[in-house]
């Protein structure tokens, strides 16, 4: 019997365990939110050895899963835990929908679901967009806000077309209404993503300097 072969493989199999558990539970934050008829598939890879890009799975009985989007860059940071976000457009409403996130080749997380009623009518609306005049500020406008029910200070950020976080956003908002101030920002697409701890309000606009 050859020991050191055997000896090889040993340690070359426990090595490959302590970096796969070195790696596993990555995914942290996993939560899925109705943004006007769309899916928001948000989580968080936490810091760590970056990996091989990231699937995002998709099935309506959570037995048979297909793949909805594929990053096949790298991911994640050493440094710090990165944010990432998925807006799954056109689901069929009135069923439950079933999500999971794979890291290629390293963690699958645990299987989470959002029963997805009717499309309703947008909730958030921004003008002027596009934007052109950074002097103006960005008017933010939450249809059927009910300050009776939700709270009048809404957080978030805004992305930029590659899903990084590029501003901060704290937003009052009187009646409905608020303003942001934009930094100043390149040229390009946009996502802003707000919050009261109830609701999730995502809209997109476009920068366009003259």
């Amino acid at each position: 019997m050859d020991y050191r072969r055997i000896n090889k493989f040993f340690f070359a199999t426990l090595f490959n365990c302590i970096i796969y558990f070195a790696n596993a539970n990555r995914i942290i934050n996993f939560n899925l939110y109705n943004v006007n008829g769309s899916i928001d598939v948000r989580f968080t890879i936490s810091q760590g050895t970056p990996c091989n890009g990231y699937k995002i799975w998709h099935s309506v009985d959570s037995l048979n899963f297909v793949q909805v989007f594929e990053d096949p860059g790298i991911c994640g940071s050493n440094t710090e835990d990165v944010t990432k976000s998925f807006l799954h457009s056109g689901p069929s409403p009135n069923l439950t929908h079933y999500y999971k996130v794979e890291l290629i080749g390293t963690e699958i997380s645990p299987i989470k679901r959002i029963y997805l009623e009717n499309a309703l009518l947008p909730k958030l609306l921004i003008y002027p967009n596009p934007i052109t005049n950074f002097s103006t500020p960005l008017t933010i406008q939450i249809l059927n806000f009910n300050t009776s029910t939700q709270k009048n200070k809404l957080i978030g950020f805004i992305y930029n077309h590659n899903g990084v976080p590029v501003q901060s956003i704290e937003l009052i908002i009187n009646n409905g209404y608020g303003n942001i101030l934009l930094n100043d920002l390149k040229e390009g697409l946009y996502v802003i993503w707000l919050t009261d701890a109830n609701q999730i309000y995502k809209s997109k606009f476009l920068i366009q300097r003259n």
